[in-house]
């Protein structure tokens, strides 16, 4: 689980390790944006390394993908995106699967681990 202790001082910048709990077996997919500069692959990539014990998919889309030139960090969750990048998400927390003709494309994706390994 998130130290959210990090986010209560002064400086979270001095937060030398996050903590997860690595029992945390919950299914994740993390989206990820062509033109977010803060969720790059490479972030992405080594947040969801933390969670061994769970499924994951990284999910990636580009704005072209849905035919707009920008997304950005934030805007996944403005209304503008309700008919192009919603549906992804709703589906996936309903059903658990991507629905078919998604915008974007599976980056990498990870099973569960048998034993958490420190």
């Amino acid at each position: 689980m998130l130290d959210q202790s990090c986010y209560l001082r002064s400086q979270p910048h001095s937060c030398k390790t996050l903590k997860f709990d690595p029992r945390t077996n919950a299914p994740i997919l993390a989206i990820g944006l062509d033109d977010d500069s803060h969720g790059t692959p490479a972030a992405l990539g080594r947040l969801l390394s933390y969670f061994t014990a769970s499924a994951w998919r990284h999910w990636h889309i580009a704005p072209e993908d849905i035919g707009v030139e920008a997304i950005g960090h934030f805007a996944f969750f403005h209304d503008r995106f309700k008919d192009s990048l919603w549906p992804l998400a709703l589906t996936w927390l309903r059903s658990g699967e991507i629905p078919a003709g998604s915008p974007g494309r599976l980056l990498t994706q990870a099973t569960p681990m048998k034993e958490h390994q420190c």
